[in-house]
C-alpha cells in the first residue's frame, strides 16, 4: 500500500509524527489467510483447493474416463 499520500495529508493538516514502522503479518495471520476462502470467509476444509474442480477427469493417457 501506499503510506506517503496519507502522510503527505497529515502533514498538511499539521500532525506531528513522531515515528512510523512497516507493519509485517504473523505467520498466523499468514496461514489463516491460506485457509481462508476470501468471497465468503469461511476456513477452508484440509486439502480443499481454491479452484473448482473440473468434473471431466481423464485417465493417465489423457483419455475420458467412463
Amino acid at each position: 500500500r501506499e503510506i506517503q499520500p496519507v502522510v503527505d495529508a497529515l502533514r498538511a493538516a499539521g500532525v506531528v509524527i513522531k515515528s512510523m514502522r512497516p507493519h509485517r503479518p504473523s505467520l498466523e495471520d499468514l496461514f489463516m489467510q491460506a485457509v481462508t476462502d476470501p468471497t465468503t470467509g469461511q476456513t477452508l476444509k484440509p486439502g480443499a483447493s481454491r479452484e473448482p474442480r473440473k468434473n471431466n477427469a481423464t485417465n493417465p493417457n489423457g483419455e475420458a474416463s467412463s
